[in-house]
């Protein structure tokens, strides 16, 4: 029983002895909580004034005005420094000068440190990072030598193909650098990145007539066919290919210029590069060099010249019955249908008188208007064997269908003009007998010996009282009565188409 008494208080110490381990740990993890949660509060008051510490130090000292990175002091002397200093900056811990014991925090490129004037990040004992254009050495920053470039304040790089440090002159033909450069810069067109004595990338230089630079510009090569490279000098943009078109082409690898194509060819304006011209063909011809389309001879003309070398056509002539016998045709007998040959018509009796068909001879009443046969004479006109004549009469005019009389009524044409028509035993004028008005379109009047007014019709008749006259030019006699023909042989005078007479005859028209 004693013994059971025993164990059961040694198991009880043991557990709590155990019990009393574990709330010792929970109470030191909840202090380190507690003073986590205020380490901020008390950091932020020890940074923003310094806080004095027991041993006979004046409470009222602030440790900032022995140093602006000064955290705790006794007296005027500093016991903790501030061990982080802003970016760009170091802890100077020690005097340069005496040694002691001093807060400071001073630029990363402050001489007094040593770093280097790149130097932008550092710790006590050395750089970490420089600015672009530095680089690192054992912990010091370098400026940048002329060669390379140094774009991250770390390392220094050389150059790459076709790039020269952008410190560097891009236009000089020598090498005019300064160190510190930050990047790279490409040669411009027409020229590649050449080295200097110390075998790095230094300066741009142009390539020779010919040649061009590639597109890296790291290397000169030869102007290929089609295409030339200008020299220096001659050409804005030397050192570069350019295409040979609108009007020239380069037969050969190399040139310099390009050349012009000769009279008979050509190369378009497209902007592609030509090692050879194009021929002017068929009805097509060019008679001068360096152009860049052919012209075109067209129907009533023909091809007359070629060149000799290329083969080209170079002249284009007019079709006439000069040049006829040069295809073995008649004067008349040739023509040039399609502005590349001249032949003669077939059948050998066609004829061309516009040079560009051919067709059968017209009549010599007719002559060929370009499409067909047509009069020579028309309207008034017509052929009379050698020319044209009118068809009226000099006393008549062409209305545009028919000849009509220039004069009528009372008129008569004299052969220039048109005249009053008169008779001595009529009235003035033929117009009036007495009170009877008489149309002389049909009919006139007499008034002979004092007799009475006579209507006188053209066939049916009243004879007057005595007296014969002769008819009018273009009438002839008629006998009407023979038992008292007094004026058979003479006729009778003629007035406006109407018959005067005597005796028993009348005058009618031949």
């Amino acid at each position: 029983m004693l013994l059971l008494l025993k164990l059961f208080h040694k198991n009880k110490f043991q557990k709590l002895l155990a019990f009393s381990l574990v709330e010792l740990l929970v109470s030191l993890i909840v202090i380190s909580c507690i003073a986590s949660a205020f380490a901020p509060i008390i950091t932020k008051k020890v940074k923003s004034s310094g806080t004095t510490i027991g041993g006979g130090g004046s409470m009222s000292i602030d440790c900032a005005k022995i140093s602006p990175w000064c955290l705790m002091c006794k007296g005027k002397e500093c016991k903790l420094c501030q061990d982080h200093c802003p970016e760009g900056q170091f802890a100077n811990l020690k005097d340069v000068e005496t040694k002691d014991e001093i807060c400071a925090c001073l630029p990363c490129n402050d001489p007094t440190r040593g770093f280097g004037e790149g130097c932008l990040v550092c710790n006590t004992s050395s750089c970490r990072e420089c600015q672009t254009g530095y680089y690192l050495v054992d912990g010091m920053c370098e400026k940048c030598p002329i060669g390379y470039y140094c774009p991250d304040g770390k390392n220094k790089k050389p150059t790459d193909p076709g790039y020269i440090p952008n410190t560097c002159s891009l236009t000089s033909t020598t090498e005019s650098c300064s160190e510190g450069a930050t990047g790279q810069s490409q040669c411009p067109a027409g020229k590649i990145a050449a080295k200097n004595s110390n075998n790095l990338l230094t300066y741009c230089k142009t390539c020779t007539g010919g040649t061009y630079a590639n597109p890296a510009h790291s290397a000169c090569i030869d102007c290929e066919k089609g295409y030339y490279c200008p020299e220096s000098g001659t050409d804005p943009t030397p050192g570069t290919k350019h295409p040979c078109n609108n009007g020239y082409y380069c037969p050969n690898p190399k040139q310099t210029t390009p050349t012009k194509t000769p009279a008979g060819t050509y190369t378009p304006d497209d902007s592609k590069e030509h090692s050879s011209y194009e021929l002017c063909t068929g009805s097509n011809y060019q008679p001068n060099e360096a152009q860049n389309a052919c012209l075109t001879c067209g129907s009533g003309s023909y091809i007359s010249a070629t060149n000799s070398t290329s083969g080209g056509n170079t002249a284009c002539s007019t079709c006439s019955d000069t040049n006829c016998s040069a295809t073995g045709c008649s004067g008349t007998n040739c023509y040039c249908p399609d502005g590349t040959t001249m032949q003669c018509c077939s059948p050998a009796t066609f004829i061309s008188t516009d040079k560009k068909t051919c067709q059968a001879p017209c009549p010599d009443s007719q002559q060929w208007n370009g499409t067909a046969c047509v009069d020579k004479c028309t309207g008034e006109f017509y052929w009379n064997g050698s020319g044209c004549s009118s068809r009226c009469a000099s006393s008549q005019y062409w209305t545009g269908s028919y000849c009509a009389e220039r004069c009528t009524g009372c008129s008569i044409w004299n052969g220039s003009t048109c005249v009053e028509k008169g008779d001595s035993r009529c009235p003035t004028g033929c117009c009036s007998c007495g009170a009877s008005i008489y149309s002389l379109a049909i009919q006139c009047c007499d008034k002979i010996n004092g007799g009475p007014s006579i209507k006188c019709e053209y066939i049916n008749y009243k004879p007057p009282t005595s007296g014969c006259t002769s008819c009018l030019s273009g009438y002839k006699y008629v006998e009407t009565n023979s038992a008292d023909d007094i004026c058979r042989s003479e006729g009778h005078l003629r007035v406006d188409d109407h018959g005067w007479y005597s005796g028993y005859g009348t005058c009618v028209r031949n």
